[in-house]
């Protein structure tokens, strides 16, 4: 069976009765199928080639577990942090409200003081 894209190509074929086969794969990064998305080993420079394998234990129920309690504690860990942080926000906050106070003040009192440099008096009477 052949089923061709606009991405690449797909190739199958099935082995006698058994249902396994082969199935080879052509993928690209455009349409125009000018840029090959995977190199053959043969064009791959030595030092950019990464051989391995990469086993992660699926039916324990211990590493299920564990990183579990990995994900729970990081995430506690984070929520303490944020709610900690937000804390010592407030608590300057409340701490500086006198500043605040002061510095809006003065601010109002910068912005009239610049109004009546250019409105008339009668403008500014409330």
């Amino acid at each position: 069976r052949d089923v061709s894209g606009a991405s690449g190509d797909c190739t199958s074929t099935e082995a006698s009765g058994e249902g396994f086969g082969t199935v080879d794969l052509e993928l690209f990064l455009d349409n125009a199928e000018a840029y090959p998305a995977v190199l053959d080993d043969g064009e791959v420079p030595q030092h950019l080639r990464i051989k391995g394998l990469l086993q992660v234990e699926r039916s324990s129920t211990f590493s299920w577990t564990s990183s579990f309690i990995v994900v729970m504690a990081l995430l506690l860990v984070a929520i303490a942090a944020w709610c900690s942080l937000l804390g010592l926000g407030i608590t300057a906050l409340i701490d500086n409200v006198h500043a605040y106070q002061v510095g809006i003040s003065e601010i109002g009192k910068w912005v009239i003081d610049s109004l009546r440099r250019f409105l008339p008096e009668s403008t500014l009477k409330i």
